[in-house]
């Protein structure tokens, strides 16, 4: 009986060699959507464009432009400024150019928030590659693919105002490649910013069916902000003064925007998809309405109310800036003085 042991563990042992782990881990299981075999329509890459989107609005309370977090990282211009104490102190920081590298709050906002939008963006963008090369109309599949670029775009430019240069990800993998990527310089975030809204007002529609999404001449309007922003510190490339001109003439002057008569009435739930006065604007979902979504409703707009009228009395506009608004019912519904 010990003989025939001995000789099935042999056997076993001289078996191993046959099989190998690469061959396994080579299988793609069929079962299970992976980021191998995701992208086999349209529907699959519209549903990652449309998780691009989800990244900005995604917990608005403490990251998604919906929360009043997101404009501390630019409060250090002459218009808003805040109270001392209490927990104030991210709008205080960002108020005096201060922000702490321990502030995980703005980093929230500030860092993670963009990077996750990049990061969808770029797995978008890697659909738009596979539906090519699969032979899936270039036309369609490039208009959509455009909305990631452009989200790409809007989030780099976010970073670059609050960081200067950061590392550029263009690939989808949470890698230690991508991890230990050096920053650029302001210059190159720059260009990658221009590249993809090149690609993005390019391939965009002039026309879109939901106000929520965007089209070219958002493209425009953000470019024209960046041309502005590259003319002053710290590149001062004052010849993108005039590019950033011939983009904001363009979407004044062709783009289907129009100043209304009723200032106020802009801002009523029942004109969300009617006024037009928007650019572009994010909506956002309650917990109500949406089962499931949590703090996924904006918060930003309670934290200049005054405490009388249910506000967070957060904010206040600075007696500068309030001085050189232009009167007219436009400034009367803007601000509360008593």
């Amino acid at each position: 009986m010990k003989k025939v042991v001995v000789r099935i563990g042999v056997l076993s042992i001289l078996m191993v060699p046959f099989f190998s782990c690469e061959d396994i881990l080579e299988e793609v299981p069929e079962d299970r959507t992976t980021i191998v075999n995701f992208f086999q329509t349209m529907d699959n890459l519209e549903q990652s464009v449309t998780a691009t989107y989800r990244q900005m609005v995604d917990n608005a309370w403490n990251r998604g432009m919906g929360g009043a977090r997101s404009r501390t990282v630019f409060m250090g211009a002459d218009d808003w400024t805040s109270q001392p104490g209490g927990n104030k102190g991210d709008f205080k920081e960002g108020d005096q150019l201060a922000i702490s590298s321990s502030n995980t709050g703005i980093s929230l906002t500030g860092w993670d928030m963009p990077y996750d939008v990049i990061f969808q963006a770029n797995f978008s963008i890697l659909g738009q590659q596979e539906l090519l090369e699969s032979g899936t109309e270039a036309t369609a599949v490039n208009a959509l693919a455009a909305e990631a670029y452009f989200l790409r775009a809007w989030a780099y430019f976010r970073l670059v105002r609050l960081y200067g240069g950061v590392p550029i990800v263009l690939n989808p993998e949470y890698s230690e490649g991508n991890s230990q990527l050096p920053r650029a310089s302001v210059e190159e975030v720059y260009q990658q910013i221009l590249a993809d809204l090149q690609f993005a007002i390019t391939h965009l529609p002039t026309s879109r069916t939901e106000r929520a999404r965007v089209d070219q001449w958002v493209a425009k309007a953000l470019r024209a902000k960046v041309y502005l922003t590259m003319a002053s510190w710290p590149l001062k490339a004052t010849e993108n003064v005039e590019l950033a001109l011939q983009d904001a003439q363009d979407v004044i002057d062709n783009g289907p925007f129009m100043f209304e008569d009723d200032f106020a009435g802009i801002f009523a739930a029942s004109r969300e998809d009617t006024n037009s006065e928007y650019i572009w604007q994010l909506k956002f979902c309650n917990n109500i309405d949406c089962p499931g979504a949590g703090l996924i409703t904006p918060f930003a707009s309670q934290t200049t109310k005054p405490a009388e009228l249910g506000g967070f009395q957060d904010l206040f506009i600075e007696k500068a800036f309030f001085n050189k608004f232009p009167e007219g019912a436009r400034k009367d519904h803007t601000f509360l003085t008593q």
